[in-house]
């Protein structure tokens, strides 16, 4: 039986990750599992070493991976890092884009302006022109698909314990991003679809014992997704098994955001 993605170009954006503890992130939990499923990988980070390091696992597996450092919220960057998969490989089938920061954030009245605007040039800006640069490629290609890795964060409230306006703000634009390019595309057989996570335990989200409980205690299944529950719902959306789901948001959360919670 072949593998989902076998010999399928994909474009993997954010592929490395910061800090470790034993814990992987979303985008290289993804690379590693296109990778088994028989995709060759093409992997985009502004990291060199962690990249290099995303890279070196898939290899040691017998995948296999080419890494190219770049910003992808540079517009020339971005289409520098297609062109060259292009070249190295011949074609695009597929780009997830897992790209995205929160750090900084804060309310309406308090969160600093230079925070706000580098929350659109990292979170929508760098999805947008990853987006550009691939849908020529796709086309050529007949077709494929462009995933971007978004949140719960831009479909409910965080609450006032965690105020993340901008973080929130740009997700639900990426939301919008989707259902226009999954309209205006589609007749070209591109599909794009979101992913949005719940709570997930990443190097990004290390937390204490109690920490860790509180969060575990709003799930309906009582523990936080991992790097390879993100990683999966990639795999599906970038595999022919998702060939009539576009425009889709896909919610990978425990049934979080199920819940009526008043308090």
């Amino acid at each position: 039986m072949p593998a989902r993605l076998q010999d399928k170009v994909i474009i993997v954006v954010g592929a490395g990750q910061s800090g470790s503890g034993g814990i992987i992130g979303n985008g290289r939990a993804a690379a590693l599992l296109f990778a088994r499923e028989g995709a060759r990988c093409f992997l985009i980070d502004k990291e060199a070493d962690s990249l290099e390091a995303t890279a070196d696992l898939i290899r040691d597996e017998g995948g296999e991976a080419t890494t190219y450092v770049a910003d992808s919220s540079d517009i020339d960057q971005a289409a520098g890092a297609v062109a060259a998969c292009t070249a190295c490989f011949g074609a695009v089938n597929a780009l997830h884009n897992n790209v995205g920061i929160g750090w900084g954030d804060g309310n309406a009245e308090d969160v600093d302006p230079g925070a706000w605007d580098q929350f659109f040039r990292v979170n929508v800006n760098g999805a947008l022109w990853m987006s550009r640069a691939c849908i020529p490629e796709l086309r050529k290609a007949g077709g494929g698909a462009i995933t971007f890795v978004s949140s719960i964060a831009g479909i409910r409230y965080a609450g006032d314990r965690m105020p993340r306006l901008g973080y929130a703000t740009t997700k639900a634009a990426l939301h919008g991003m989707v259902h226009h390019l999954a309209g205006q595309y589609g007749p070209d057989r591109i599909r794009t679809n979101a992913i949005l996570p719940g709570y997930i335990d990443t190097p990004m989200t290390q937390q204490d014992d109690v920490a860790r409980r509180e969060r575990e205690a709003l799930i309906p299944l009582r523990r936080q997704g991992t790097g390879w529950d993100v990683g999966w719902a990639g795999v599906f959306l970038a595999s022919d098994e998702a060939s009539f789901v576009n425009g889709h948001l896909l919610v990978v959360d425990g049934g979080m955001t199920i819940q009526f919670r008043p308090d």
